[in-house]
Order: structure tokens, then sequence, then C-alpha cells
């Protein structure tokens, strides 16, 4: 992919979502490219029931967490095809993801139907469909397993260290296995919820990092 590259995920609910996103933001990192996450509600967001809400708080701070634009959009009685492929035009996207589900006879209605009308309204836009039964036996065999790690703020940057010091931050370090630096992942907790943010040479990089770190000293 190149430079210019910008990647619509899209995501529904169940339990794959947050993982989608992650994939996504993988994808972007490696193209320096945007990405924008989306999901097409079926009711106005007031009108979700409580494990939706669930659903779509956990998203909301997934992107947040990777730097991504976050969208949810109302079906109001449209297909969510139609949704996607607008967005996706609108927003000058070039790449669009989406998951695949576990069963053999959805898979199938998948490509049948949704794909194939997905594909129609996208023009030149790339279709990506995610084998999300898959995935996280995927991202166990593309990272070392987690470590024990602190960042710290040295001139400006946060950086990631072995040792604890004072004002440090606690969290799991997860290198990408496809790198000789530490490139990969980061998780920290944000009270009862686990965060993630995107390592770049032994540095946090994550937009979304900055602001977390401010509200972790607070």
């Amino acid at each position: 992919m190149s430079a210019k590259e910008s990647i619509l995920v899209c995501v529904s609910f169940g339990p794959h979502g947050e993982r989608l996103i992650r994939r996504g933001a993988e994808l972007a990192a490696a193209a320096r490219g945007r990405l924008l996450v989306l999901t097409v509600l079926p009711a106005a967001e007031e009108a979700l029931g409580p494990e939706q809400e669930r659903w779509l708080g956990a998203w909301k701070k997934a992107a947040s967490s990777v730097g991504a634009e976050f969208l949810a959009l109302p079906a109001a009685g449209r297909k969510p095809a139609d949704l996607i492929a607008e967005t996706a035009l609108r927003a000058g996207m070039t790449q669009v993801v989406v998951g695949q589900p576990a069963s053999p006879r959805l898979l199938e209605r998948l490509r049948g139907s949704f794909a194939d009308a997905l594909l129609r309204r996208i023009g030149a836009t790339d279709l990506h469909i995610v084998a999300v039964q898959r995935m996280d036996r995927e991202l166990e065999q593309a990272h070392d397993r987690g470590v024990y790690v602190e960042v710290a703020e040295t001139d400006g940057e946060f950086v990631i260290q072995r040792t604890r010091h004072q004002g440090s931050l606690s969290g799991v370090f997860f290198r990408h296995r496809s790198t000789d630096f530490d490139n990969g992942w980061i998780k920290v907790r944000d009270g009862g919820v686990s965060r993630t943010f995107l390592v770049r040479r032994g540095v946090v990089v994550d937009p979304a990092f900055p602001a977390y770190w401010r509200a972790s000293r607070g």
C-alpha cells in the first residue's frame, strides 16, 4: 500500500470488533495512512440496548486508542452496504475492511449478497474480508508473548523501559515478530478496560497516548 492509503474498518455487534479495529490500525500504520472506523446501527444510538451500548463504547475507545475517527450511523431503513459505500466514497477511502463470519453457511451468504452489493457500490475501492475466527490465533503468531514494561516521558517522547522509575506507567508490551526493533503494541489498564497503543522502535507513537498519559497523571 502507498502512503496515501485510507482505510475504512466496518464493525458490527459481536466479540470481534476491537480486534478488527486493531487489524485496521496495523494496515494504516504500515501505510502511514488514515484510519476510519464505521458501524451501522440498527436503530438510533439512544435506542440501543445495554449490551449494544457496551460494544459501542468499547469500539469508540479502541478507535481513539489507535488515533482513528469513529462514525456510528443509524441504518434508518437503509441497507448497511449502501451506507458503507457512501461513507467510503465520500471520505475518499481506498480500502474497506469487513469481518468474515465463522459459519461457512453465513460466509456463503455474505459472499453472495453483502459483499457483492458492496463491491458494486464502491467502484475502485478495494474490499478486504478478514477471517475474524482466525484473528486471535494470527495475532498470537505475529507477536511475541507480552512482557511487563514501564513507559516514561523522556525529551518529549514516551519511551518503553524494562525497569520502573518514579512517575512511569506500567503496561504489557507485545513485540511484532517480523521486526528486529521494539515495534508492536502496549496494553494498559484504564479502570476496568484494557487499552492498546501503537509502539515504534521502543517509543509509544500512538496519537491517542499523550491525552491518556496526561489523564493518568491527574
